[in-house]
């Protein structure tokens, strides 16, 4: 609120006339920092109540961090952004991967062993393959239940599934990983059976995706692309967040293929890449 005050802006305006306008946010943020010598306040108090009063399709800001337990499911709503988006407003690979990798975390911080709490524990969670399927391509705004659970463990890795549901109960997204648990420090694994901080769930249900197996290359493949690292494109681990991976790979199709909807995606982290 400090911008509005020093606008000579009323906050008590916004307590009137709720506002739903879903489709504002470039022009909101546009106008709220334009010079204000090329805006009059009447209309920066006017587009500060749509920006008030647009997102979550009315309800409030804390909505969009919801979370929840369904028996051992973590439940998680989000509302996917305008920037969560491809140029035909359908949803990006890399915003999907986001919410399911991120949604994990939350999962384990939910139940009380946050990253601080395992690191403690010389234990850190890295996912090392992850396959998904789309059935319905999420567009801006939907609001979706990111939903979670373990699946047991298999050999060195724990499995994890998830779904995506809108708000009507549509399947959009299922998708299945395996994550490996590594001392953060010298990147030793520990064996599932080695983690004492809490019991891993297990069920046996599958989710409707491909398997979360190895990928074998079909013989000799020439590379479609490659990319320099940057800075904006690591993590608070200080590598690139196993999201981004998706907006490489689109990066690297041909043109013709970037605004196409994804149906199934597979892919196994090999290696953490750092920059340079």
């Amino acid at each position: 609120m400090d911008i509005l005050a020093r606008h000579g802006f009323d906050e008590s305006v916004l307590n009137q006339n709720h506002i739903a306008a879903p489709l504002l946010y470039n022009t909101v943020y546009y106008t709220l920092f334009r010079p204000p010598w090329k805006q009059k306040k009447r209309n920066i108090a006017h587009f500060c109540i749509l920006c008030y009063t647009k997102s979550h399709k009315g309800d409030d800001l804390l909505q969009s961090l919801h979370t929840r337990f369904d028996g051992a499911v973590f439940c998680r709503d989000v509302e996917l952004s305008f920037f969560d988006c491809k140029a035909n407003e359908r949803a990006k690979l890399a915003s999907v991967l986001h919410y399911l990798v991120d949604t994990a975390g939350r999962d384990y911080e939910a139940r009380g062993l946050p990253r601080s709490v395992l690191f403690a524990h010389d234990c850190a969670f890295l996912v090392s393959r992850l396959s998904l399927r789309m059935h319905r391509t999420p567009v801006p705004y939907d609001v979706l239940t990111v939903r979670t659970w373990e699946r047991g463990s298999a050999g060195a890795f724990v499995l994890r599934d998830y779904e995506l549901l809108d708000t009507s109960g549509t399947l959009c997204v299922s998708a299945s990983s395996a994550w490996l648990i590594v001392d953060p420090k010298t990147r030793r694994l520990h064996r599932p059976s080695a983690f004492t901080l809490r019991q891993i769930g297990t069920t046996d249900y599958v989710p409707d995706c491909p398997p979360c197996d190895k990928l074998r290359a079909p013989g000799e493949l020439a590379p479609l692309g490659s990319c320099e690292v940057r800075f904006s494109d690591l993590d608070g681990n200080g590598h690139v967040y196993s999201g981004q991976y998706g907006a490489i790979a689109v990066d690297c199709l041909p043109a013709e293929y970037r605004l196409r909807d994804v149906r199934d995606f597979s892919i196994n982290y090999i290696k953490e890449t750092l920059p340079g």
